[in-house]
């Protein structure tokens, strides 16, 4: 469209991040949780390191549930 400024010759990517993948292998499994349990305790700014999954700013508990409820899951190995 005129607002976006892209024509329809032209292609936008799209990455989506699966819940849980820290490492970002494509993959939720022990070497996530591994990461979550070696930054937990830890703050900083939302989002500061790929261990706080729920991006509240502090690797907690609700960090490793997500990784738990989600482990096992694939996707893609995301850049």
């Amino acid at each position: 469209s005129d607002i976006s400024g892209l024509s329809a010759e032209e292609t936008v990517g799209i990455v989506v991040k699966l819940a849980g993948d820290v490492t970002n292998d494509g993959v939720v499994n022990i070497l996530d949780k591994v990461a979550v349990r070696d930054a937990f305790g830890q703050g900083g700014d939302p989002g500061w390191i790929a261990a706080d999954v729920n991006v509240d700013g502090v690797v907690n508990i609700l960090d490793k549930v997500i990784v738990r409820d989600e482990f096992g899951q694939s996707g893609c190995a995301c850049p």
